[in-house]
């Protein structure tokens, strides 16, 4: 079996096309997995290079050509169109095709690429909603895009997996129908800019989602959630002084302490302000207050309370 080379603009995607050709005379020599695993994390230390240069570990034999394909298709970013195409292809061939399907645990969508024509988005996003179909393993799923919770909302009831991650960015559809469909997640990231309570309205019923433990919303979205959920870690974007009520009002609703709490502030707050928030945040570990991400500092949860 030979393996085709993909093309360098393309070599973040990482599929592995497969074309008929003749076996090698002399089977590959059984390589300990020990030393298979040596390899690949010695390869993969080079985050620049590693996609290229674990491609070309799978010429090497057999063995490492099984276990470096579990890794280049256990979490795979998809960008344009051509490569969903591939990534279908691969997923479909035999007999391959079968076996990579189970290695896929985590995908990465975006649909803001603005070079695609109008033709070519829809495809795209028909493509993803294929792809979805094929991957009873997925754990992770990112959406990224205004078109991204159409190509979830299209075939909710058909998709295998059991999410335990999902990470929606500038996606503003309504979420109910996925949310009720995948009770296991226990992370959840929201578009912070989402402050329209009904898109994400399947958080406000009692038994949706009942072990999300991580969630990244705006206050709007985090002061309707119902009350005894057992979340533990939340990210949020304050705004306005009415903000912080609507985080405070999210606050005192949890079944479990708050452990983690990150804030992006897009306006000057005092910490005299912010200290109502204390009286929720007695088991605060960790305090993490920004304007950017690279302004991003962890405070000592103490600074709540100071006077």
């Amino acid at each position: 079996m030979q393996v085709s080379a993909i093309s360098q603009r393309e070599e973040s995607l990482l599929i592995i096309q497969y074309l008929p050709a003749r076996r090698p005379k002399k089977p590959s020599p059984i390589i300990p997995p020990e030393i298979i695993g040596q390899v690949l994390e010695y390869v993969g230390l080079d985050s620049k290079f590693r996609h290229r240069d674990l491609k070309n570990v799978t010429l090497c034999s057999i063995a490492l050509f099984i276990e470096t394909e579990r890794i280049l298709y256990s979490s795979i970013e998809l960008r344009k169109e051509g490569q969903a195409r591939k990534l279908l292809y691969a997923l479909r061939a035999c007999p391959r095709g079968f076996l990579r399907r189970k290695y896929v645990t985590s995908i990465h969508v975006s649909t803001t690429n603005n070079t695609l024509s109008m033709v070519n988005e829809e495809f795209f996003l028909f493509t993803i909603r294929q792809i979805l179909k094929l991957t009873p393993n997925l754990l992770d799923l990112a959406i990224r895009g205004h078109e991204g919770t159409d190509v979830l909302m299209a075939a909710v009831k058909n998709y295998p997996f059991r999410l335990r991650s999902l990470r929606m960015k500038h996606c503003y559809g309504n979420l109910t129908p996925l949310l009720i469909a995948q009770p296991a997640i226990t992370t959840l990231q929201l578009d912070l800019s989402l402050s329209d309570t009904f898109l994400a309205s399947a958080l406000y019923l009692g038994g949706t989602l009942p072990h999300l433990e991580e969630i990244e919303a705006s206050p709007q979205v985090l002061a309707h959630l119902v009350t005894g959920r057992s979340i533990s870690r939340i990210s949020t974007v304050v705004n306005s002084g009415s903000d912080i009520h609507d985080l405070g009002e999210a606050l005192s609703k949890f079944a479990t302490p708050i452990r983690v709490l990150k804030m992006r502030l897009c306006c000057d707050i005092s910490a005299n302000l912010l200290t109502p928030l204390s009286r929720n945040l007695v088991d605060l570990e960790r305090l993490e207050i920004y304007q950017s991400e690279q302004d991003r500092t962890v405070r000592d949860p103490t600074f709540l309370v100071d006077d």
